[in-house]
């Protein structure tokens, strides 16, 4: 497989938000009996006792010791500027008998209420807590859930978490509520969602929800003995480092508290738990001995948190002397991820945690002279000051001195709030190498890293799993079978590797899974990556979903242990990742073992194949579909135009890597046809996606005001903008190019006037969404200027200087990613969001149509040096350009969209049009143009294969 790193646009890269004000929820643990407290109690100690007595340390250098309680971090709550939602309050019960049913997690039989088990003390108020959150009021007291771990097989490795849904009858034989069981909180949360999506016929999705259309007289199970379901993994993850900064980077609690919603409804038992862990490893380096100022060079700006984490970048650039709106940043940051820790534990959501992974603030280097340092190799050409991290290696014994000290620091830190270990495994995430040059290369030397890692975790907590991401391995001019081979011997040498887990990041178009007989017997699971950078564009590999997962469960090794999702960026191709997280869960039956005799013909064998088939994907589809729009309104031409975008958008097919990058959001130029890894090349028939589109917009019928869903209204925002910017936009730089070749003024005018207005039409059809708009990622960005609710008030000229400072974090990541603009990254966390595309895009292709034109008119070749110089003002200019929230920049009101004082700019959050509308109105205008550029397009392809 070719190198995928040398095509991230000459480098490697890894690489939106509602906020709202209401009252702030208390970190508890609730203990449910004072049985369980002395339990729970003489558990915590044992753990410590022996996670602090298996601990060897071995310090190259003297390092103060750790105290037993090293920091007194006070309880923490939101300050009254974060936004926040109620935390959950115990149930009220209507009976003794409910009550009892709820608080003891029992399991109930189906035709009475008098068979009653305790089996586990996982409390499931957190479900009816969701339940009351997220849908009407008659659903409220209309489900009973009870944990029965009993559903899973004992000794099956192909059945792990179940659920049961049936109708539930009280002692009279009338059926009164709906008894979702489950083997674990995880299949609680499958199975509610199993009674939403296929009873109820609506869901949970990020584009929005059907919630007010749920029958309004809650029905029962149509099946008399139930459904029972299970997942043939036992864990279900979600997340990618990088995701945290494209997408969750501003989010409050409140957005926070949703997208935990539906990670529980969708069945996720596993997570990347990263927002502030920037705080654990201050204070542990301050420990040391850094101040603030010196760790400042250390850690990046808010948006690139997560490449520092991974030794790629160091420090932040773009805004001098931020080191107080760093730190409060910082703290604001571990106060949120207290809430959102809190919410994963009641939901029994398995945090992965970051751990020390040997990169350093370069200060260490002289602190520590006895310590052999070496420095990480430079990263897309960054400047020097912001790159070439310093590392220590884990073959220095100081590697396992700052593992135990970190992860002793953030152990203590969390259990300090009732946020320990509950779990017989703790999974850290530790990536040696992400797009980065190993120090060494051959195969005792990679073999001695990977064990030194896996030593040190292992000596620093006796329970740990060392979770990676296996990006690192796809550049092949490094990583070929002997190195890989290698890398994995070193982890196997600790407890076999069953410490272990691989995430292996790119399933859907680079497994590795297939070439290293599923990563040698070590536990790994297959995931669907599918977007760089947090892109709009429609892409997918539908086909190799609906399969490979399969076939990487059957592989010889028998290893694989998960099924994920692992996106760059969210809000994008929202099916693909519905599908993915629905694999685990369909078709398979599972065994009640208490109301089922357990033989040998009922219990599966380790490694028995599943039997389970590729899933139909048209069926799956239309599910979906009727779902998300309703029944009424999913009309056959629906149906049919995305029935064909299923097999074209989502049907990669020439090998292609990635989604492709618009010749809108890059840089204009004479030539933009590229090939290799986000190639200005679109794979599918383009003629096909625009009758699609036809088919979509003549859907939505003549009547205004017909769909009121904002889910239909962002697909069909989204379809329209991917006509655009595939279409249209490329199709007319093409023809544009073309006259100026040819020095025809009138037609380079044109043409060029065409190309503007249509660029000013996408802006249009984008304003109609919000999730299509910049406004609501810069006023996240401003409003997430808090301050935690233990520091003093402070100045209003301080607090509009930090949203001011956070603000140039949000614009510059989707346009610069860099200091500096038309270098390395830039244009590749690039978004097409109204506002982005007027203010940003628009100017740069304006400046590049009039120096074209100039050029024909004087009769000379273009000038492109002049051309990027006049092109990086204007560019400069928006990114040092700030925003008002409001009369007065009062952060509680919303954003304008006109110009407001002092210079600032005002942008719109909410649509500015009706979306049938614009979507209607500019199909009648581009549909003609639209169908002869991809009729176009096509013959050239044509042309170009033979």
């Amino acid at each position: 497989m070719e190198n995928v790193c040398r095509k991230k646009q000459g480098a490697c890269a890894n690489h939106t938000p509602l906020s709202q004000e209401s009252s702030s929820p208390r970190w508890t643990w609730r203990i449910q009996s004072p049985i369980s407290t002395i339990v729970l109690s003489l558990a915590c100690i044992l753990f410590l006792s022996a996670a602090l007595s298996s601990s060897t340390l071995v310090r190259a250098s003297p390092i103060p010791e750790l105290p037993p309680a090293p920091h007194s971090v006070e309880a923490l709550s939101l300050s009254q500027n974060s936004a926040s939602s109620t935390p959950y309050q115990p149930k009220k019960f209507t009976t003794e008998k409910e009550a009892i049913l709820v608080k003891t997690t029992t399991t109930i039989s189906d035709t009475t209420d008098e068979n009653i088990y305790i089996h586990a003390d996982i409390a499931v108020e957190p479900v009816y807590s969701l339940v009351e959150r997220i849908l009407p009021t008659p659903y409220h007291g209309h489900f009973l859930f009870a944990i029965k771990p009993a559903l899973i097989p004992a000794s099956s490795t192909n059945v792990h978490d179940t659920f049961r849904i049936s109708n539930w009858r009280n002692g009279a034989g009338v059926e009164a509520k709906i008894l979702i069981e489950g083997a674990s909180l995880a299949g609680l949360g499958a199975g509610l969602n199993y009674y939403i999506r296929n009873i109820c016929k609506v869901e949970m999705s990020w584009s929005g929800d059907r919630f007010d259309d749920m029958p309004p007289v809650p029905p029962g199970i149509p099946e008399s003995e139930g459904t029972i379901r299970a997942s043939f993994v036992p864990w279900r993850y979600y997340m990618n480092v990088v995701t945290f900064g494209y997408s969750y980077v501003f989010w409050d609690w409140k957005r926070w508290e949703r997208e935990l919603d539906w990670m529980f409804l969708n069945g996720v038992n596993m997570g990347l738990a990263m927002v502030g862990q920037e705080y654990v490893f201050r204070q542990m380096y301050e420990d040391i001995g850094l101040t603030r100022e010196e760790l400042n060079d250390f850690f990046a700006g808010p948006a690139y948190m997560p490449w520092q984490h991974m030794g790629n970048i160091q420090g932040s650039w773009g805004f001098p002397n931020d080191v107080e709106f760093k730190n409060d940043w910082i703290d604001s940051q571990w106060e949120l991820q207290g809430y959102i820790m809190n919410r994963m534990l009641e939901f029994n959501i398995t945090a992965i945690l970051p751990s020390f992974n040997g990169f350093v603030p370069h200060q260490l280097v002289s602190m520590f002279p006895d310590v052999k340092f070496d420095r990480a190799s430079q990263w897309n050409a960054l400047p020097e000051q912001y790159t070439f991290v310093s590392f220590v290696p884990s073959t220095e014994p100081f590697f396992a001195t700052m593992t135990e000290r970190y992860i002793r620091t953030q152990r203590s830190m969390y259990e300090q709030q009732g946020l320990g270990p509950r779990s017989e495994k703790n999974h850290y995430l530790l990536d040696l190498y992400n797009e980065l040059h190993p120090v060494c290369s051959t195969v005792e030397c990679l073999k001695t890293i990977t064990h030194g890692v896996m030593r040190a975790l292992k000596d620093a907590d006796q329970n740990a799993v060392w979770t990676m991401q296996s990006w690192f391995l796809l550049n092949t001019a490094i990583w070929h079978d002997e190195e890989i081979k290698a890398f994995f011997d070193g982890i196997r040498e600790v407890n076999d590797g069953r410490d272990a887990f691989v995430i292996d990041l790119y399933s859907d178009v680079a497994p590795l899974w297939n070439s290293t007989q599923g990563f040698f017997g070590i536990d790994w699971g297959w995931s669907m990556l599918n977007n760089f950078g947090g892109g709009q564009a429609l892409y997918g590999t539908l086909p190799t979903l609906l399969t490979e997962p399969f076939k990487g469960y059957h592989q010889p090794a028998k290893t694989m242990r998960g099924i994920g999702i692992t996106m760059e960026g969210i809000n994008n191709n929202e099916y693909l990742y519905q599908l993915v997280l629905d694999i685990p869960w369909e078709l398979i039956e599972a065994i009640d073992t208490i109301n089922t005799p357990t033989t040998a013909d009922t219990v599966a064998l380790p490694g028995q194949p599943l039997n389970q088939f590729p899933l139909d994907g048209q069926a799956h589809l239309e599910a979906f579909l009727k779902r998300r729009y309703g029944l009424e309104q999913t009309s056959d031409a629906v149906i049919e135009a995305w029935t064909i975008l299923s097999q074209t958008v989502w049907d990669i097919s020439n090998g292609q890597m990635s989604q492709s990058k618009a010749t809108l959001d890059v840089t204009p130029a004479l030539e933009m046809s590229h090939e290799g890894f986000m190639s200005s090349m679109f794979w599918y028939n383009q003629t096909k996606v625009v009758h699609a589109w036809s088919q979509f917009v003549q859907s939505a019928g003549p009547e205004p005001g017909r769909w009121r869903l904002s889910s239909f209204y962002y697909d069909l925002v989204d379809v329209t903008r991917e006509i655009f910017v595939a279409v249209v936009i490329p199709g007319l730089h093409k023809e544009l190019i073309e006259a100026y070749k040819a020095m025809d003024l009138e037609l380079t005018k044109s043409l060029g006037k065409l190309i503007l207005e249509s660029i000013s039409d996408t802006d249009r059809i984008l304003a109609t969404h919000s999730h299509f708009m910049l406004g609501p990622w810069i006023r996240d960005a401003r409003i997430s200027a808090r301050l935690p609710s233990s520091t003093s008030p402070k100045s209003d000229a301080y607090m509009s200087q930090y949203a001011d400072y956070l603000e140039h974090q949000a614009r510059n990541q989707i346009t610069w990613w860099a200091p500096e603009g038309q270098v390395g990254l830039s244009n590749y966390g690039s978004k097409e969001w109204a506002g982005i595309v007027s203010e940003f895009y628009y100017p740069r292709w304006e400046i590049f149509v009039n120096h074209l034109v100039e050029a024909v008119q004087s009769g000379v070749e273009l000038d492109y040096d002049a051309y990027l110089a006049e092109s990086l003002v204007a560019e400069t200019k928006w990114q040092n350009e700030r925003t008002c929230l409001g009369a007065g920049c009062d952060p509680k009101t919303t954003l304008m969209s006109e110009e407001g004082n002092d210079g600032r700019k005002w942008y719109p959050v909410e649509a500015t049009e009706d979306t049938v509308s614009v979507a209607q109105e500019l199909w009648a205008r581009w549909n003609l143009l639209a169908e002869r550029l991809a009729r176009k397009a096509e013959e050239e392809k044509q042309q170009t294969s033979s």
